[in-house]
């Protein structure tokens, strides 16, 4: 049966086993990639193979797709020849079109409905920011794109604009120049218009932000160092003054292109000093609000200005958190996976807890659920989809005996 991946992984195995040629083999130079074809998948993964993977990590780069299949994704470089042993070591979800895979080193570019595969090594690689507060080194907001459809991520420490207008050749300008040692840019966020505002090092030990317009010019904020910042869901920024330990405002630019702020509301949720957090907590976009979960079990929701609400559900064992169009998932550490409604706060339970170790989970926009886990009843290693009915179907429980190390929604 075509939806029966359990039966296609081990024809992939032996695939390779009995005669895919290898077309770089003997090669002294790796050839770039034009396709990546990740067409039709609704999620990517990296899973440690058989000693018959021709990778040399001895790893596979496979795709599920909507029916449950899972299959090899295949590979075309430059010169036209096929390859499946290549393998990423990441895999973002960007935009709509657009997912950022870094393959040996090189990122590229990837249409998710096309497969089309662009080179970003000569415009700067990107830099993944990580969270830092110990949530098992999950990426924090690291890409963001304008209303143009300009693409923005920090590369050795300046915050690169990169214009992918024309695939085929895409081009991009250092949005932080070299003067202030603003190549020390650690922290960024962008407006819906392509203005960003940023932090770096001032040469003395101390943080400084400023905000760049689309008109190429460099302003200071009303006073040097912010406290915490963000793009809102409706396309503005957001930040705490450092003076202030409550309150946030809205930055923009007014018709003479000088600097606004307009007082929003407060971090803080009544006097339960519970904020909405820093840079280092899980932020999850929704169309009309933003949720933050943060290490002390981030409890806040902040939506439509004034005081933030904290959410009624016990979030402090938050494993892993990844959300869909319309709600989040959260997998906690004994387990156990649920279905928030961020409205309401409405729970459905998806997987009860202390069955399953659970290594990776990523929610698809429609609502499927697709995790990796050890199950302790029989101590198999497994990847797992929920439909979004809440329902397992037992072809989606497939013994895939490790660990994956990359699991990464598409759409």
């Amino acid at each position: 049966m075509k939806g029966r991946i359990s039966i296609l992984i081990p024809l992939i195995v032996l695939c390779c086993l009995i005669g895919c040629d290898n077309p770089s083999s003997g090669s002294s130079e790796a050839k770039k990639l034009s396709l990546i074809d990740i067409t039709g998948a609704k999620a990517l993964m990296v899973a440690p193979g058989s000693a018959a993977s021709r990778s040399s990590s001895g790893n596979q780069f496979l795709k599920i797709l909507s029916d449950g299949t899972i299959t090899q994704v295949n590979m075309v470089d430059e010169s036209g020849s096929s390859t499946s042993t290549a393998v990423p070591s990441e895999i973002h979800d960007v935009t709509d079109e657009y997912m950022i895979i870094i393959i040996e080193n090189n990122p590229y570019l990837v249409s998710k409905t096309t497969g089309s595969a662009y080179d970003l090594s000569p415009v700067g690689s990107p830099q993944i920011l990580r969270a830092n507060m110990g949530y098992n080194g999950e990426v924090r907001k690291s890409f963001y794109s304008d209303k143009n459809g300009n693409i923005y991520y920090l590369s050795a420490g300046i915050v690169k604009k990169i214009n992918i207008s024309n695939p085929n050749s895409i081009t991009a300008s250092n949005y932080t120049p070299d003067i202030y040692n603003i190549t020390s840019a650690d922290e960024f966020c962008v407006d819906s218009d392509g203005n960003v505002l940023f932090s770096h090092s001032n040469g003395t030990g101390n943080t400084i932000t400023r905000f760049k317009t689309t008109t190429n010019s460099i302003k200071n904020l009303n006073e040097p160092r912010t406290r915490l910042s963000f793009t809102g869901y409706d396309g503005n920024i957001y930040f705490q003054p450092d003076s202030s330990t409550t309150a946030l405002q809205k930055l923009e630019l007014d018709v003479n292109n000088n600097l606004t702020y307009t007082d929003y509301g407060t971090i803080f949720v009544g006097d339960s000093q519970s904020g909405i957090g820093s840079q280092g907590v899980r932020w999850l976009y929704f169309d009309d609000m933003i949720i933050t979960i943060g290490k002390e079990g981030g409890k806040v929701v902040y939506k439509t200005g004034g005081v933030p609400r904290i959410i009624s559900v016990d979030l402090s064992t938050a494993k892993y958190v990844s959300a869909s169009n319309a709600y989040y998932y959260v997998a906690t550490e004994n387990g156990r996976i649920i279905k928030i409604n961020p409205n309401d706060d409405a729970v459905s339970e998806l997987l009860g807890a202390n069955n399953y170790d659970i290594f990776k989970m990523t929610v698809t926009n429609d609502d499927e659920v697709i995790f990796n886990a050890l199950r302790y009843s029989d101590s198999k290693k497994l990847l797992i989809k929920i439909n979004s009915d809440g329902t397992i179907e037992q072809k989606n429980v497939i013994d895939v005996g490790t660990e994956i190390t990359v699991l990464e929604k598409v759409n």
